[in-house]
């Protein structure tokens, strides 16, 4: 698969793409997006990248299609439970209070691809009782992701995850595809919106309307100044009390008027500060502000993968990465300072490259060790997810993930990650060494994951 010729035209494809959609290409490994292109100009019967750069300017499909190719659509149903859960109790709160509310109640699915986090939200509040009185809107850049999102046919895929089977309740079967049920779709309106256009327009959306705002993994595409002004709109639009839910993968969102980050169990949520007498949300007891951490967790037993001789990575030549500029490997120059004992630097590279390319598991998993080895459990969580939102194959992201979980006291949470490792390494030479394993082999690694698997089993005896 050639690369894209010519930085002019590659510059121009950038350009429209920031201006379009939001997107920073240069936040993206270079090779990805050349090869996006690539792909795009052969759809279109593009020989030389001015053509396709001239196709893109006058043809509004062409770039549609093109963000299509270049943003990850991984998505399923009832993807991150804790959030959903959360949603749920939200809801139940509002029925069991002191002052029950007997009003609508209104949820937006912002990015929502194919509709399988739609669906979930409306699955979420029809478990809270709400089936006839929440409105749930799911919108996307992509006209084609709504055909699929309206179609509401899903494969074994998009309830792949053993979560989905406290729902499956809610889907019907036929001719190996699933569909939601009709009270579940009812429930479900799509519109196409893209999130940095000047003006949002869509029927079911008007300011300090909505009670949930669901974006998950769409902020991390976008440029620093679409990500201020999408977050400040996404504050105007919720009701009093109301809250924005963002994914594990999603940069952290600057503080503005009128948007609380908060700490949840299972990361950080945003509340729209009340204003105008806001309801009192009974699921808000269990988030604490950030700026209190709350009591830290005993540290399960460290060591592996995930320890301090783990994060050093297989070896390489940090000359490249230094010489190479913006769109060279950075492991190499990370892996370089570890090798050299500099844990601290490699640190300091690792969240500046990850910052720079978000899309990158290798780098997302070596940060969550260099966290966990810092102390820094929380942070390790949320970089070991990013990982496996981009790559959900990379065992050793399953590993940290799981370490990360169990040295925070979520032992519940850990076992799905520790089992999800053991079954990856499993299929792997039992010499081999993985990369980002610290040097270890593969038959050391799932002996360690064995022993956690071992250790959570004693806890639950």
């Amino acid at each position: 698969m050639s690369e894209v010729d010519g930085a002019a035209s590659r510059q121009g494809v950038a350009t429209l793409l920031r201006r379009y959609a939001g997107l920073d290409p240069a936040r993206f490994w270079s090779r990805g997006l050349d090869a996006a292109v690539a792909e795009e100009m052969r759809r279109c019967g593009a020989e030389r990248p001015e053509v396709y750069l001239r196709r893109l300017k006058g043809d509004v499909a062409a770039l549609e299609s093109l963000v299509e190719r270049v943003v990850i659509r991984e998505t399923y149903v009832y993807r991150e439970p804790e959030q959903l859960d959360f949603v749920t109790e939200l809801l139940a709160g509002r029925q069991t209070g002191d002052s029950p509310n007997e009003g609508p109640v209104r949820l937006w699915s912002a990015g929502c691809a194919s509709g399988e986090e739609a669906y979930s939200l409306a699955i979420a509040a029809a478990r809270a009782g709400f089936h006839r009185r929440a409105r749930v809107l799911g919108t996307d850049i992509s006209g084609a992701a709504l055909e699929r999102a309206r179609r509401a046919e899903y494969g074994p895929w998009s309830l792949r995850e053993p979560e989905a089977s406290k729902v499956r309740a809610f889907f019907e079967a036929g001719r190996g595809r699933c569909r939601p049920r009709p009270q579940i779709r009812a429930m479900v309106r799509f519109r196409r919106l893209n999130l940095v256009d000047d003006r949002w327009s869509a029927p079911d959306l008007v300011p300090g309307g909505m009670d949930v705002i669901l974006c998950r993994n769409v902020l991390l595409y976008f440029a620093a100044e679409h990500l201020e002004r999408v977050a400040r709109r996404f504050a105007l639009y919720l009701v009093d009390g109301g809250w924005l839910l963002t994914g594990g993968a999603d940069p952290a969102l600057p503080r503005i008027a009128g948007l609380e980050p908060v700490r949840m169990p299972w990361g950080v949520a945003y509340r729209r500060r009340a204003t105008r007498g806001a309801r009192t949300r009974s699921a808000a007891a269990a988030a604490s502000p950030c700026g209190d951490p709350g009591p830290s967790s005993d540290r399960a037993p460290a060591g592996g993968a995930a320890s301090s001789g783990a994060a050093a990575a297989p070896s390489g030549s940090a000359a490249g990465a230094a010489a190479g500029g913006r769109d060279a490997d950075p492991l190499p120059a990370i892996q370089a300072r570890l090798r050299a004992g500099d844990t601290a630097t490699a640190r300091s590279l690792c969240a500046e490259a990850v910052a720079r390319t978000p899309m990158s598991a290798p780098l997302h998993c070596l940060h969550a060790m260099l966290l966990l080895d810092g102390g820094d459990i929380e942070g390790a969580r949320a970089a070991a997810r990013r990982a496996l939102y981009v790559d959900r194959t990379l065992a050793v992201a399953h590993l940290a993930h799981g370490e990360a979980l169990l040295r925070a006291g979520a032992a519940g949470a850990a076992a799905p990650a520790f089992r999800a490792a053991e079954r990856l390494l499993s299929g792997q030479p039992s010499d081999g060494r993985p990369d980002l394993g610290g040097g270890a082999t593969t038959g050391q690694l799932l002996a360690l994951v064995r022993a956690r698997l071992a250790q959570l089993a004693a806890r639950r005896g």
